[in-house]
């Protein structure tokens, strides 16, 4: 019986860490390091609240426009980077910079940026913004 009980409790615990390793981050931000003008590129920062080091690969950032200033329908422009870093701790959390590309966009276009891991947007990370002339 006292087997039996250690077996289930073993199994329980690696579940339980098996989800947490999968789980993703709990949460995120994305600031704009800069304005968004049409045919430039934009510096992003990104921090997830995950505790470090970042494995590279796991979260990639996506920026999808709409040049006719709307956030629904089909996008016109879309743009998928992985996150590899280099990361740094800034108010505690990993953070990246990241140069997403607004060549194609057009002036009066809306974009969206975010951060996904396993194709899942990363709670917080979500930022709307307007490109300018």
């Amino acid at each position: 019986m006292k087997l039996l009980l250690t077996a289930a409790a073993g199994a329980v615990l690696a579940i339980a860490s098996v989800s947490a390793a999968i789980a993703g981050p709990a949460s995120g931000d994305i600031t704009l390091l800069g304005p968004a003008l049409a045919d430039t590129p934009l510096d992003v920062e990104v921090s997830l609240d995950v505790k470090p080091p970042v494995v590279p690969y796991e979260y990639s950032i996506v920026n999808k426009c709409w040049l006719d200033g709307s956030t629904s329908g089909h996008y016109d422009s879309y743009e998928r980077q992985d996150l590899i870093g280099p990361w740094f701790i800034k108010d505690g959390l990993p953070t990246t910079t990241v140069t997403i590309n607004l060549q194609l966009v057009t002036a009066g276009a809306r974009c969206k940026v975010y951060v996904v891991n396993n194709n899942t947007a990363v709670k917080g990370t979500t930022e709307i913004y307007d490109v300018g002339p």
